[in-house]
């Protein structure tokens, strides 16, 4: 996954027009956290958290 996002950062010096990319990289990894939360994985993470 970090690999991922370091290739994206390499492109972002060759391709200028790279936002649409991010901005659906973003909203994959908001939806892949809204899993984990729904699936009650992270809860005891933020009940310790908190």
């Amino acid at each position: 996954m970090f690999a991922v996002g370091v290739s994206f950062l390499l492109l972002d010096t060759v391709v200028e027009k790279n936002q649409l990319i991010y901005a659906v990289v973003g909203s994959l990894f908001i939806a892949i956290f809204y899993f984990f939360l729904k699936e009650n994985k992270l809860h005891r993470l933020f009940h310790f958290r908190w």
